[in-house]
């Protein structure tokens, strides 16, 4: 991947309304800065995903409206942290949905 390259991944809502989303997520030394959207909404920018060893990283895209059945969250490579080796990796582990 590059920057302004994306990735559409579709999750399942059990039913409309108000979600709080969580993402969880990997972290690594050639991992990008990436932003997030859903359903074509914006919920999250610049999330850094570099660091200098493999580990876990939550992060908490706050209440989104969602409808029942399948859902996009868009990720769009943003670039990377100047100490990364600038492969713009990613790593998703799970989504947490809470109504």
């Amino acid at each position: 991947p590059r920057p302004g390259d994306r990735l559409q991944i579709t999750f399942l809502a059990p039913d409309e309304g108000r979600y709080k989303i969580m993402g969880v997520f990997t972290k690594a030394p050639d991992y990008g800065i990436m932003d997030f959207a859903v359903n074509g909404g914006t919920i999250k920018q610049d999330v850094d995903f570099y660091a200098d060893k493999v580990a876990l990283a939550e992060v908490d895209f706050g209440e989104v409206e969602l409808k029942k059945g399948a859902n996009v969250l868009e990720v769009t490579v943003k670039g990377a942290n100047p100490k990364a080796d600038p492969r713009y990796m990613l790593g998703l582990d799970c989504l947490l949905l809470q109504k």
